[in-house]
């Protein structure tokens, strides 16, 4: 006598017993069906989901016969036909359409067996991710340049988990050395001794497993005036005028007035002067090119004459 097995499908074994040659078999043949337990194939624990996102909680259960899966959350069954965001699926797995952070916790996927009596379970720890959300404390910030003065950027983010917050200048990640330091949750960005050349807008970057949100913060550098150069001359009283030529940088934009003996120069017969001219400077300071013509030179005129 040999035993023959041919697998009918996926949870049952048929086992045929034939005689062997000689032997003298009474009947048919005989067949037995041999059960499967209910094997949890995957149920993984945690799962993770982003608000807003169509969850599909992976609960993979097999045994002959088929199980009834049944799903659980804090201790009641889920009536799928009262909430239709909650669907089971053909393959059992649980799908919440726009799960919400409400939703989170611990979930029961239950098999039964009802003809043998079986029932087993897995519990499911479901975690929703919540997009970070990003406020900047102010939307622009002024300095002064060239006066070791520092500025501070600020902004705040909120999330789950906790995101992690960066700033970038330019598509460039700042870090804390000689130039940024940053205090430990990464909200506070400060520019040390500002320049014209910090200008811009700098970026507060909030990232989690949700994914990320940026907001942009402006940084205003203001360059206090001072004269860049200052062409004195010399003149006679016999001379029919003369040009002096003053330059002054600054920003905003700064005025520029001359004066003679504590008094101001009114355009008239004896002061003139062209509409200053207004360019940018390499280290992208405004200066302003002025001159001014002093005509019917007398000998009281000889005096210094003072832009500002």
């Amino acid at each position: 006598m040999y035993i023959l097995f041919s697998l009918l499908y996926p949870a049952t074994i048929q086992v045929q017993i034939t005689p062997t040659q000689g032997e003298i078999s009474v009947g048919e043949s005989k067949f037995f069906l041999c059960e499967e337990k209910i094997t949890f194939q995957s149920a993984p624990s945690p799962q993770e989901f982003s608000e807003g996102d169509d969850a599909d909680i992976i609960c993979d259960v097999v045994s002959s016969p088929p199980p009834a899966i049944i799903w659980k959350h804090k201790g009641s069954k889920i009536q799928v036909a009262k909430d239709v965001r909650f669907r089971i699926m053909g393959n059992g797995h649980l799908q919440i359409r726009g799960i919400k952070k409400t939703d989170e916790g611990m979930y029961n996927c239950e098999a039964r067996v009802m003809a043998r009596g079986e029932i087993d379970f897995r519990m499911i720890k479901v975690v929703v991710n919540v997009l970070p959300t990003i406020r900047a404390r102010q939307s622009e910030v002024n300095a002064t340049a060239d006066v070791g003065n520092s500025a501070l950027l600020a902004c705040d983010a909120d999330g789950f988990p906790e995101p992690t917050v960066t700033w970038a200048h330019n598509n460039i990640v700042l870090e804390t050395g000689d130039k940024y330091s940053l205090n430990e949750d990464g909200s506070e960005l400060v520019i040390k001794d500002v320049k014209k050349v910090d200008e811009g807008d700098y970026t507060c970057i909030a990232k989690n497993k949700a994914g990320e949100k940026a907001e942009e913060v402006s940084l205003n550098v203001f360059v206090q005036p001072k004269i860049t150069y200052l062409n004195n001359q010399t003149a006679s009283e016999f001379d029919e005028e003369v040009t002096l030529t003053c330059e002054a940088s600054g920003d905003p934009t700064p005025d520029i007035s001359w004066s003679f003996e504590n008094r101001v120069f009114t355009e008239g017969q004896q002061a003139s002067w062209t509409r200053p001219d207004k360019y940018e400077s390499l280290d992208r300071n405004i200066v302003m090119h002025a001159l001014a013509g002093i005509s019917h030179m007398t000998s009281s005129s000889y005096a210094e004459s003072i832009c500002t």
